[in-house]
């Protein structure tokens, strides 16, 4: 027997998200993934990453992306869910150019506009 999968998050589950944060939970129920509103997934947040100049290039985005699906899927999650400041390129191709993740929509928090992205959760998105 499968253990229950825990209740869905909102905003009002995290003590103080950041701004991006908290705007993404509030967007849950005009996002969609794979057809379904982001609010009746099962879903875990990735990021933001911050990679020092210095070791970029090196694998450090791709570790930690992998290990947050491998997260995700050991807590039965459907997907894996970041965010990318509007304008952030770099951003843009290492996750969606290489990580494969699909866009779902674009919010605003704080006077900056926002993409969530996600991929499915699982060996497969590794």
């Amino acid at each position: 027997m499968r253990p229950a999968r825990p209740p869905p998050c909102g905003a009002a589950d995290l003590p103080d998200p950041p701004p991006p944060a908290r705007a993404l939970l509030d967007a849950q129920d005009v996002m969609r993934w794979q057809g379904r509103l982001l609010r009746r997934v099962h879903w875990l947040m990735y990021g933001p990453v911050v990679v020092d100049a210095a070791f970029r290039g090196r694998g450090v985005a791709r570790g930690l992306f992998t290990m947050a699906v491998a997260v995700a899927a050991q807590a039965r999650a459907e997907a894996v869910v970041a965010f990318i400041e509007a304008g952030n390129a770099p951003s843009w191709r290492v996750h969606v150019d290489g990580f494969d993740m699909t866009p779902l929509g674009d919010y605003e928090a704080g006077g900056r506009t926002y993409s969530a992205v996600a991929a499915p959760a699982g060996d497969a998105a590794a």
